[in-house]
């Protein structure tokens, strides 16, 4: 049989018994690079152990041996079995298979033995001329007798060795380069920590100096500082935008700086929600948002915590921004935090 035919054999050809993949896989496959008349089954590997076919005949330094597993089986999990064959036999190489897929190991000091893979294919590759002409190097009686097949292997094995080295190399780098980073990010979280430091004592001073003030006036303590500000400013509020009652400076602190800031049409445009001016205080469930403009008089009441309420036609309708109220009710663009006035017309705030 040709490797084109042991490649072609199908799994019910092979079945699931190792018998099977020993004299169907195995042996024609041995017999192919010329060991016919040389193979040897259950030869002792000098600890009690039986191999399941040896290569008779060979220089002592290059024995080959083979092992054979039932389909289906995982060669993972026999990799303690090819080690120990390799150390008491002290064959060059040891094949194993499960008439699916081959694999070849060679020892190399140092490595263990799963890194020690010198060869693997599927069965149905066999045929493949690159596939080939590895497991030629690897099987032909001629270059075993010669110890051509010793310097092949010495070259894998040296590859393996150079191929780890890259990589261990690559690995000592990234760790290097990660150890430095983790460094550098430690000590960003130090000066972070001491920012943090500097913004608590600014907000501490401020909030002193703030109370310095309110305890210097005739203001109750209780009303919150927010309120203080509108209230401040209430007698006038009904003749001005909420933008100037409201300002950026009397909002919730964000994450980020939530000043009005011109977008890419320079208009001015506020990342402020409805829910944040409630949560701060500064507009109340049931604040009423007026505008009168063309003899006509339009408003809408907050509905707390995050909602604008207008009656038309005895119907409610209900928006979740100052500018949605205001473009809906008047059919053009407009910025509401400019166009409505807070309070009443009568200015009562």
């Amino acid at each position: 049989m040709q490797l084109e035919g042991i490649a072609a054999l199908s799994p019910s050809e092979i079945a699931e018994m190792e018998e099977n993949v020993k004299l169907k896989v195995a042996v024609p496959l041995l017999e192919v690079f010329g060991h016919k008349g040389h193979l040897h089954f259950e030869e002792n590997d000098g600890s009690g152990r039986r191999i399941d076919i040896t290569l008779r005949g060979l220089p002592r330094d290059s024995q080959v041996i083979v092992e054979t597993k039932a389909a289906g089986k995982r060669l993972d999990d026999y990799l303690f079995q090819i080690r120990e064959y390799l150390r008491n036999s002290g064959a060059l190489v040891a094949f194993i298979t499960n008439g699916e897929e081959i694999r070849a190991y060679a020892p190399i000091q140092g490595f263990g033995i799963e890194e020690c893979c010198i060869f693997a294919c599927s069965r149905c590759d066999l045929a493949q001329p690159k596939t080939s002409a590895v497991i030629e190097r690897l099987l032909l009686r001629e270059n075993l007798v010669n110890r051509k097949t010793k310097e092949f292997v010495r070259e894998r094995q040296d590859k393996i060795v150079e191929t780890f080295s890259q990589m261990d190399e690559i690995k000592a780098d990234m760790e290097a380069k990660k150890g430095r980073l983790l460094e550098d990010i430690q000590t960003a979280e130090a000066m972070i920590a001491e920012f943090r430091q500097e913004v608590d004592e600014v907000e501490k001073n401020a909030d002193q100096k703030r109370r310095e003030i309110l305890e210097s006036s005739d203001l109750p303590l209780h009303i919150p500082r927010p309120a203080l500000r509108v209230a401040a400013e209430a007698d006038t509020a009904f003749s001005r935008p909420i933008t100037n009652v409201l300002k950026p400076s009397t909002l919730p602190p964000p994450p980020v700086s939530r000043v009005p800031m011109p977008n890419h049409r320079g208009k001015q445009t506020f990342d402020v929600s409805l829910r944040d001016l409630f949560e701060a205080g500064l507009i109340k469930n049931g604040q009423k948002f007026f505008r009168e403009t063309y003899n006509k008089q339009f408003e809408v009441t907050f509905e707390a915590p995050d909602r604008l309420r207008q009656i038309q036609d005895g119907r409610a309708k209900y928006y979740d921004s100052l500018s949605g109220a205001a473009v809906d009710l008047t059919g053009t663009s407009i910025n509401g935090w400019i166009w409505w006035r807070v309070g009443d017309p009568q200015g009562v705030s």
